[in-house]
């Protein structure tokens, strides 16, 4: 679950890195942003923006010119949901992984440990967080494993 995905280009890349691991891929992304998730299954890019382990000719199809859009059984396992972080407890999926990268910007900080709860009630056992780097976490239902730019949690 990639949640205050915006316009999607880290959900897609996120895809890509689990896809490079794993076989069976299936993404939840959402955002309070109803004009960036409308748009973001949809998003095209140049051929220069796409970095070259994404495999371009595997992953996108050449709309025109120099323009690329992901190839829609890549789109089809990725789905973009208005939402917002605020409200995660109303939902009752679990995930084995959840990113939630700088969602502290835009929360009050009750707001945001109350978000932080909700996250570790949606992680399976040993799900992985993943945070912004200048985000602290500092609920006991995680272990901190690594930071370089970001910082990855897991759950206990």
């Amino acid at each position: 679950m990639d949640v205050g995905c915006g316009n999607g280009y880290e959900t897609f890349s996120l895809y890509f890195i689990l896809k490079s691991i794993y076989s069976d891929v299936q993404l939840i992304a959402t955002d309070s942003n109803l004009a960036a998730i409308s748009n973001a299954s949809g998003i095209e890019v140049t051929g220069s923006e796409i970095p070259g382990w994404m495999e371009i000719n595997k992953n996108f199809i050449n709309t025109s010119g120099k323009q690329y859009k992901v190839k829609k059984e890549i789109n089809d396992q990725i789905y973009f949901e208005f939402h917002d972080a605020k409200n995660l407890s109303a939902d009752e999926r679990k995930f084995h992984v959840i990113v939630a990268r700088d969602l502290s910007l835009f929360m009050k900080e009750s707001e945001y440990g109350s978000f932080i709860k909700d996250v570790a009630e949606h992680l399976v056992p040993g799900g992985v967080l993943i945070v912004g780097d200048s985000e602290v976490i500092t609920s006991d239902a995680f272990i901190k494993m690594e930071e370089q730019g970001f910082s990855v949690l897991v759950k206990k």
